[in-house]
């Protein structure tokens, strides 16, 4: 089950179990006595107490936790309330940031841990709807997302940034792995097993890169291409419009929150997220080898300064074109390029791109505000998620061919 808004009540009735639950508010009053309307304020305060035993859960509120968070023995279950986008473990040491040393494990579900060096640090573990990320590279070898020595379970995580994304410490068979529906990104090795621990252990539905594994079985196969995430330096990992990991992961996995086929990471795609204009799509390379590109400026908003401007260069020179949008993404074969919005769609205000008075070549443009009083003619509301794409003539293709079209650029309107 995902930890999306929607889905946290069926989330946490579908969790139930045998043990306490203990609760934890970091913006509580300390120090609270693990209630519902009295949480401790700290994730290892409620996991030191004496009161706290094996099969209870923790249930963690949003915010961000500045903490190491030790299980010691205990098998438990910490998860958050309302996952990876709202809830964090920030490592203030270069110790690992989670780490679980009992001999059946436990679970961690639901949150987004920083660390400089180790992420988790597990004998056996099952990790859920989790990001696992390491701060700006640091002069220091051997950092790893998660490393477990005994029996792994990974579902709908993000791992971004280590040497190892997951690594396995031991070489003894302790039993079989399973990571299903993962993204990895960024690591210099995505999978670091032993051959000798891996019988039975699997590796499925997921999209990594490399993997120094050559008994985990792999399904489907490595890709090359970018997974599509949204802003990698801005540790934004939303999946981006018609990334590779939309509708990818397994087919047996509960459904996302949008009624798709699961997709692959700890966060699943809304087509209604935006949160800064952001380019994607693939251009159509013009009758004069070039391939025009997208930009804006300023904020497309309903009521602030009326400053929101696309922009898209490298077009042929003296050609008619506008720019065309809608509300969703796509990619369709269109003109010997690529239409990169969904149908319906909604052609904008009739414009040339200008440039060199005489021959042909590509400096052209095309320059449109997207003005209020053009949003108030067309209805936009509030909060919408808008996708353009530049669209103009091109005489050096025969028809049906002869237009150019750029790459697409999506951006939310405010209030």
């Amino acid at each position: 089950m995902r930890l999306c808004a929607p889905l946290l009540v069926t989330f946490l009735a579908s969790t139930a179990h045998a043990g306490n639950t203990w609760y934890v508010d970091v913006n509580a009053v300390p120090p609270g006595n693990g209630s519902a309307a009295t949480p401790f304020t700290a994730i290892q305060q409620a996991i030191e107490q004496a009161t706290t035993v094996n099969g209870d859960a923790i249930l963690v509120l949003p915010g961000v936790y500045n903490e190491v968070v030790d299980y010691g023995p205990k098998q438990l279950e910490v998860r958050s309330t309302a996952g990876p986008l709202q809830t964090r473990i920030v490592s203030p040491t270069m110790q690992s940031a989670v780490r679980v040393d009992g001999p059946q494990g436990g679970t961690l579900a639901g949150f987004h841990v920083r660390t400089h060096l180790i992420g988790v640090s597990a004998g056996s573990l099952t990790i859920r709807d989790c990001v696992i990320e390491r701060f700006e590279p640091l002069a220091i070898d051997g950092s790893s997302g998660v490393e477990f020595s005994k029996v792994l379970v990974m579902d709908h995580c993000t791992i971004v940034g280590f040497d190892n994304g997951i690594a396995h410490t031991v070489l003894a068979f302790e039993g079989p792995s399973t990571v299903d529906n993962t993204l990895f990104f960024g690591n210099l090795r995505d999978v670091q097993m032993s051959p000798l621990s891996l019988g039975g252990s699997t590796l499925n539905h997921s999209y990594w890169r490399t993997a120094n594994a050559p008994t985990w079985t792999m399904s489907p196969p490595s890709t090359a291409a970018s997974p599509g995430l949204w802003s990698v330096a801005n540790s934004d990992f939303h999946l981006a419009p018609l990334s590779v990991c939309i509708d990818a992961g397994n087919p047996a996995s509960p459904l996302d929150p949008d009624g798709s086929i699961a997709d692959i990471g700890a966060i699943p795609y809304d087509a209604t997220y935006a949160a800064t204009p952001t380019v994607y799509c693939t251009p159509k390379i013009n009758s004069k080898g070039c391939a025009p590109s997208v930009s804006s400026s300023g904020t497309a908003s309903l009521s602030g300064p009326d400053d929101f401007v696309l922009t898209t260069t490298s077009l042929l020179n003296k050609k008619n074109g506008s720019y065309i949008w809608s509300y969703a993404p796509k990619a369709t074969p269109f003109a010997g390029g690529t239409l990169c919005i969904k149908l319906p769609l909604v052609r904008g205000t009739q414009l040339n791109t200008g440039g060199n008075p005489t021959g042909l070549d590509c400096s052209g443009s095309l320059v449109w505000p997207f003005t209020q009083s053009y949003m108030a003619q067309k209805n936009v509301p509030a909060g919408a998620v808008i996708y353009a794409q530049a669209w103009a003539r091109d005489s050096g293709f025969a028809a049906p061919n002869n237009s150019q079209l750029s790459n697409a650029i999506v951006f939310g309107v405010a209030p």
